[in-house]
């Protein structure tokens, strides 16, 4: 009995040790065409967020130390995506470059599988890539790497990347659910375009004027009237310090867009008082007795 337990714990530890030997042959040998890192966030808000592209890339970097040596001794391609696969596989242009340019015996590596997008279809490509190619994908927070001639751990990813599009499809529903509710309630949906800004009643976003934008508006109105030129418009008003709501200076472009919008018939020199699509949107401040407090929720243009 005793000679048949030893001899079970001798297989299990030199599983164990065959195991990581292996991964150590493929860092060290077998992959060694090409390192690439790729980092992805959905939207540009994310980017700065905990899993940002800053944070996935340090991730991915002390992965490569740790298993690798100095990052200064290799040469590492870096791509990365602020977009989401989720409804358009196309939307990743940067990893359907990287899944092009890999070759043989490469390595990818990634913060976790659900960067590599919440589409299906497109990473289930990827991955038969890879096989093809006899090259690997890094997880490091999942700790898992496919394609290292483990089925079960190649399962595991297939797994992670059907649970990465199955909260999309959550997200999605709750998303759907929650644009009805707005709908229903008389609110507003879609970004505050110049001029106006979203207003929170009862968690239901509204559409209102913002005076001061509109100040803006009348100034670049009056000014045009004047020079009749959109550029020059611009110019005046970077000259007066008074650029658009991120703080960015105005271009004629923009100014043509927004006096458009407002004003339809700018173009043509009619008067433009009486049609201004601002006279069907509530002034704020007509309303500040009815609506009680506010929570103010400004989004660019």
């Amino acid at each position: 009995m005793n000679i048949l337990y030893f001899y079970k714990k001798l297989i299990f530890y030199y599983n164990i040790i065959f195991h990581y030997y292996n991964i150590f042959n493929i860092m060290l040998n077998k992959y060694n065409s090409g390192i690439y890192i790729y980092l992805r966030v959905s939207t540009k808000s994310q980017q700065t967020e905990s899993n940002g592209l800053d944070n996935q890339k340090s991730i991915c970097e002390q992965y490569i130390k740790e298993n690798y040596g100095p990052i200064s001794n290799l040469n590492i391609e870096y791509y990365n995506d602020v977009a989401s696969s989720y409804n358009n596989p196309n939307a990743l242009t940067n990893l359907n470059k990287l899944i092009r340019k890999i070759n043989s015996n490469s390595i990818i590596i990634v913060g976790d599988v659900s960067r590599l997008g919440r589409n299906c279809f497109q990473v289930f490509t990827l991955l038969r890539k890879i096989k093809k190619l006899n090259s690997i994908i890094v997880a490091v927070n999942d700790e898992l790497i496919y394609n290292n001639s483990n089925r079960l751990i190649d399962k595991k990813f297939y797994n992670k990347i059907i649970e990465a599009e199955h909260s999309s499809d959550l997200k999605s529903i709750k998303s759907k659910e929650r644009a009805q509710y707005i709908k229903k309630n008389n609110g507003y949906l879609g970004k505050a375009f110049y001029g106006t800004q979203i207003v929170k009643i009862n968690n239901i976003p509204k559409l209102y004027k913002n005076q001061n934008e509109i100040s803006n508006i009348n100034l670049m109105k009056s000014q045009y009237q004047i020079l009749k030129n959109f550029d020059m418009v611009a110019t005046y008003l970077n000259n007066k310090k008074k650029y658009n709501r991120n703080n960015i200076k105005w271009s004629g472009l923009s100014i043509k867009n927004i006096l458009k919008k407002h004003y339809p018939n700018i173009l043509s020199n009619i008067d433009t008082n009486n049609n201004s699509i601002m006279n069907s949107i509530p002034d704020l401040l007509e309303k500040s007795n009815s609506i009680g407090n506010f929570n103010f929720n400004k989004m660019s243009i």
